[in-house]
């Protein structure tokens, strides 16, 4: 699990409740972090709109092929872990 490149969110949603323009940054993270387990691109927009659209929440805009994201988050959080 150490290897695979997932963005290590605890949907505490505090950066939600900070956040100026409403967008739910933790649901859009935990459905990125599906397609990147499951590879199943239909689970992981299930779970975008139950955990962002569901609850009213702006979805981030391609949420899926932010590719550059993932990068971001992998070497700012990721980096120099065993």
């Amino acid at each position: 699990m150490k290897t695979i490149p997932l963005i290590p969110c605890t949907t505490c949603n505090y950066c939600a409740k900070v956040c100026p323009t409403d967008i739910g940054i933790s649901g859009s993270f935990t459905a990125m972090n599906y397609l990147t387990l499951y590879d199943n691109m239909g689970a992981a927009k299930h779970q975008e709109e139950w955990l962002v659209g569901g609850h009213g929440l702006k979805k981030l805009k391609n949420v899926f092929s932010a590719v550059n994201v993932r990068r971001f988050v992998h070497s700012t959080f990721l980096s120099g872990r065993n």
